[in-house]
């Protein structure tokens, strides 16, 4: 077990989540982060929004993710642009680029429709969305979807089946 020093202050950047351990840090202090040799701290701020390419089934391509998991720490107002493009040349003109803006407020979450080019994206996306560090959790979704509490882990996990990425959820 190794320490990766100090971090901090934290009253610079208020509380933040560990990504890997669901541990809440709060600010105003130093804190010495212990962790395996083969793990490192990854801490997402308050507001913070993570998507990812859904982890249930590993693949080495290189498209653009139908299945997108997306870990959330709702407790303060934050915003994510997910830019895409082919990711066929190093440098890509502007028009060939689609953008999904997701905006998050202790109260709401919106993942907005997809803009620009959408040629470049899958037609349609399911969404794993996981909202973390909230102590009470009700779900209510403009689209079908299935919503688990993880009352220990103070996640709640909404499963959104393949929406079109024109609609907003």
């Amino acid at each position: 077990v190794r320490v990766d020093g100090l971090f901090g202050p934290m009253g610079l950047i208020g509380t933040v989540l560990g990504f890997f351990t669901g541990m809440v840090y709060h600010g105003g202090r130093w804190v010495n982060m212990w962790r395996p040799l083969e793990q490192i701290p990854v801490l997402l701020k308050q507001g913070g929004i993570l998507p990812m390419q859904a982890s249930e089934v590993f693949t080495n391509d290189t498209a653009n993710p139908k299945d997108m998991e997306v870990t959330v720490f709702p407790v303060a107002e934050g915003e994510f642009t997910l830019w895409e493009d082919e990711g066929d040349t190093a440098e890509d003109l502007d028009e060939n680029w689609a953008a999904t803006k997701m905006e998050v407020s202790p109260n709401e979450f919106v993942i907005h429709a997809a803009e620009g080019n959408r040629a470049v994206l899958p037609e349609k996306r399911s969404w794993k969305l996981v909202f973390t560090g909230i102590q009470e959790a009700e779900a209510k979704v403009n689209v079908a979807a299935r919503a688990v509490y993880n009352k220990s882990k103070t996640q709640l996990t909404v499963f959104v089946p393949e929406t079109s990425i024109e609609e907003e959820i």
